[in-house]
């Protein structure tokens, strides 16, 4: 099965990657063995080869991840 994964708000696209605007609660669930020191929302640069082919990208809107990519 393939499902996306919402993970927060788009705010840049550059090439290679996307800048989005992500809870420090779903920055934890991705990395439990990872103290993050942040509360609240944090900027996360993403590989754009992790995003949804679906949903693709748009800045403004919600950022789409591809769950078999993230398992990569």
């Amino acid at each position: 099965m393939n499902y996306d994964v919402a993970i927060g708000k788009c705010i840049a696209i550059s090439g290679t990657s996307i800048d989005v605007h992500v809870d420090s609660t779903i920055i934890s669930r991705f990395m439990p063995d990872r103290p993050w020191r942040r509360a609240g929302l944090s900027v996360l640069r993403i590989p754009s080869r992790v995003v949804s082919a679906k949903r693709p990208p748009a800045v403004g809107d919600e950022v789409f991840l591809d769950h078999h990519a993230l398992a990569k």
